[in-house]
């Protein structure tokens, strides 16, 4: 469909295979039909060591739990659900699921 130029993201026509949407945002068509885009919930365990801050970017550069996480999780709009604080290390999880990151 892609190949065949049948695809099209905010009114324009994408021929790249894999190219990244943004379900929440992004107009999806094939064949001039919307399509309905419905994010995929993302749960991520991670065990947090000391030296890394809970959050997802730092104005003062410092290291974020953000850098542990492989390239192709990092475009998944995660957030972390409670916090650690600077110096201590356990489990956090990460999401992209709304309902879970209120905990």
């Amino acid at each position: 469909l892609v190949a065949e130029g049948r695809v099209t993201v905010n009114g324009k026509e994408v021929r790249e295979p894999g190219y990244r949407v943004d379900v929440q945002q992004d107009v999806v068509e094939v064949d001039s039909e919307k399509l309905e885009l419905t994010p995929r919930s993302v749960l991520i365990r991670m065990h947090k060591p000391a030296g890394y801050l809970t959050t997802t970017e730092d104005p003062a550069n410092r290291a974020t739990v953000m850098e542990l996480l492989p390239d192709e999780a990092k475009w998944q709009q995660l957030r972390t659900v409670g916090r650690l604080d600077l110096n201590t290390e356990g489990l956090l999880l990460l999401t992209n699921d709304g309902a879970l990151k209120r905990f």
